[in-house]
């Protein structure tokens, strides 16, 4: 499996697990691989990772991906409908 690189989908996979597991610190670093990869993170996906650190009183970490929410949600779609 050389060469091969996670997309969109096993991002998300990936997030939704540690989410669902309470892993909120791995949850952000996959977010930021979304980032550094040029894959769109979407306003469900930050608001998840939101929730989590939250659930966990990071508070500060929940601030930060709040700001960040806002820019993704200003950015326009260019997928299908």
């Amino acid at each position: 499996c050389v060469g091969l690189r996670p997309d969109e989908i096993t991002f998300r996979a990936l997030v939704g697990a540690c989410v669902r597991s309470g892993r909120w610190a791995e949850a952000a670093a996959l977010l930021v691989n979304m980032q550094e990869d040029g894959i769109r993170r979407s306003v469900s996906l930050l608001t998840s990772v939101v929730e989590a650190c939250e659930a966990q009183q990071q508070w500060n970490e929940a601030l930060r991906l709040l700001d960040e929410l806002g820019e993704v949600a200003l950015e326009p779609f260019d997928g299908p409908l």
